[in-house]
């Protein structure tokens, strides 16, 4: 079984009479488990993809499985409680909740799922992410790293089989990117996660399974 499967999909965005197409007819399988990047220059639908797969954007034509279901074939609230359960995505800026604390930060998406909060299991992965002693401080309060570290923990929390993230190291320094990287590889073993991050960062390649190069709204190298 594959942990996704992206079959001849495009995008194209309309403004007027034109029309920019972002990305053109393509065709990935990732396996369970594998931490990929994905690289490319700016403008080269990288981005556009992982909204896709995360269901932030849709596809103008195309396929996307996750798990064996076709993804873009659910009805709004099918694919909204398929994602909660199926897809983690780490924002570049974090997307914290400021007005609660870390704790709270990392349980929302699993208590918006309605799920049983295990805290053993919250304060197990905090610990691993060298978090836990700010489990009850405002996130303002944390750097740069330690946020981007809830962000993870939030995401891991919830168990997606498919981890997504967007430039997670675009705005943290070269100590806390490499840390993040590291850890971020080793929550993939751990947990047995897949992972596919899109980065222009050259140490993510280093620690990735697999580098897929996306030019110009096509794969140009898919790694293999």
């Amino acid at each position: 079984m594959k942990a996704l499967q992206v079959i001849s999909l495009s995008k194209t965005y309309e403004n007027g009479n034109s029309f920019a197409e972002v990305l053109d007819n393509i065709n990935l399988s990732i396996h369970p488990k594998e931490f990929v990047s994905i690289i490319g220059s700016s403008g080269s639908g990288k981005t556009t993809l992982l909204n896709i797969i995360s269901g932030l954007e849709s596809p103008t034509l195309g396929k996307v499985f996750i798990n064996e279901t076709d993804f873009w074939e659910l009805d709004d609230e099918e694919r909204t409680k398929f994602r909660l359960k199926n897809i983690g995505f780490i924002f570049q800026n974090y997307n914290l909740i400021p007005v609660i604390s870390v704790l709270e930060n990392i349980i929302l998406p699993a208590k918006l799922d309605r799920r049983k909060i295990d805290i053993n299991e919250v304060l197990e992965i905090a610990k691993i992410l060298g978090i836990d002693d700010k489990l009850y401080q405002m996130p303002n309060l944390l750097s740069g790293g330690q946020q981007q570290r809830v962000a993870i923990a939030r995401t891991l929390y919830t168990r997606p089989a498919i981890v997504l993230a967007d430039e997670p190291t675009g705005n943290l320094d070269s100590k806390s990117s490499d840390n993040v990287i590291k850890l971020m590889k080793n929550m993939s073993e751990k947990f047995g996660q897949t992972m596919i991050i899109v980065t222009h960062d050259d140490k993510v390649a280093k620690v990735a399974d697999r580098v897929i190069q996306i030019e110009d709204g096509k794969i140009v190298n898919d790694g293999k």
